[in-house]
C-alpha cells in the first residue's frame, strides 16, 4: 500500500510530493512493487502537468471523472463523502440532544423559582 500527499506551496505553480510505501514482503517484492508504484506517479505527474497547462491556456474546464478509467478515485471519493455526511449527522444528533437537555435543565430551575442571571 502507498500514500500519496500533495502538499502546496507559497509559490505558485509549485507544491510538493509526499510518498509513503508500506509493504509486507521480500525486499525483491518491495522493489518491484516501488518500481511500479513509482512509474503511476511519474505518469500522474506527467498528465497534471499538461492538465494544468490546458487548464491555464483554457483548452477545457473541470469536469466530471471518467467512471471506466478513474473509478478508484469515484470509490474514494464516495467513501470520503459516506464519512464525511455520517460525523454531520453524528454531530447534528448531538446538537440537538444536548439542546434537549439544556432546556429541561433551565425548566426545572425555573420551576423551583430560583432566579438565573
Amino acid at each position: 500500500m502507498s500514500s500519496f500527499r500533495t502538499l502546496p506551496s507559497e509559490e505558485s505553480g509549485v507544491s510538493r510530493m509526499e510518498f509513503d510505501y508500506y509493504h509486507n514482503g521480500t525486499e525483491a517484492e518491495f522493489e518491484q512493487y516501488y518500481k511500479f508504484v513509482r512509474q503511476v506517479a511519474l505518469e500522474d505527474f506527467e498528465l497534471c502537468e499538461r492538465a494544468q497547462a490546458n487548464l491555464e491556456a483554457g483548452v477545457y474546464g473541470e469536469g466530471i471523472l471518467n467512471p471506466v478509467k478513474e473509478n478508484g478515485v469515484l470509490f474514494y471519493q464516495g467513501r470520503v463523502r459516506e464519512a464525511v455526511y455520517r460525523q454531520f449527522e453524528a454531530e447534528k444528533s448531538e446538537k440537538e440532544e444536548r439542546a434537549k437537555t439544556e432546556k429541561k435543565v433551565v425548566g426545572s430551575v425555573v420551576g423551583t423559582g430560583i432566579s438565573v442571571r
